[in-house]
């Protein structure tokens, strides 16, 4: 799978923040396969019903895709993850307001006029903790760049970077320079920082 983003004025493929800030093509497939796992593990941990949970990611998306031209990254720690978060708990605590509503909706008379004395209290949302909820997020970057790369180049990076065999050996196997093999690493995983950065 593969997604076109390619930012003004660059040649190469845009991380996803300047995707989503150029209103570009593909940005919301894009976010929603990189990130759709780890927002819906949020709003699952966060008490949304399974049935629910797909429709308060959506939510959430459609609510990033309306304002991220006003994310700013303003403090080191301020990252677009955090934002995500925030906006994943305010969709939550509005998940469980509107239940509260429907709940009033099919009670008695009796139990509205109980619900309606009573004040809202939002839940208390634990939407996981920094680097306990990444499961998959570099694979899943990983599976989107691939095209951006040629099959060489591709097949040296992921046998000195996953496989761990040696640049000699490498270099020998695909008919390319030791040097061409480190250059062709540097380049995918700078491309994945790049993909991560916002978010890490």
């Amino acid at each position: 799978m593969s997604f076109s983003c390619s930012p003004p004025g660059g040649s190469n493929t845009g991380n996803l923040l300047e995707c989503l800030q150029s209103s570009l093509p593909d940005a919301w497939l894009r976010l929603n396969s990189i990130y759709g796992p780890i927002v819906y593990r949020w709003c699952r941990n966060g008490g949304v019903r399974e049935a629910d949970a797909p429709d308060v990611v959506q939510e959430v998306f459609g609510s990033v895709l309306t304002s991220i031209l006003r994310f700013r990254k303003e403090k080191p720690e301020d990252s677009f993850r955090a934002w995500v978060r925030t906006i994943t708990k305010n969709k939550i605590v509005d998940y469980f307001r509107a239940e509260r509503k429907r709940t009033q909706a099919v009670g008695g008379s009796e139990i509205r006029d109980t619900l309606e004395q009573q004040a809202f209290v939002a839940p208390n949302v634990e939407v996981g903790q920094d680097g306990a909820d990444d499961d998959g997020l570099t694979e899943r970057v990983l599976a989107l760049i691939q095209s951006d790369f040629d099959e060489r180049t591709w097949r040296a990076f992921w046998k000195s970077a996953v496989d761990e065999s040696s640049v000699a050996s490498i270099a020998i196997d695909l008919g390319m320079t030791q040097g061409a093999v480190r250059q062709a690493k540097y380049r995918v995983l700078r491309r994945l920082r790049e993909e991560l950065s916002e978010w890490e």
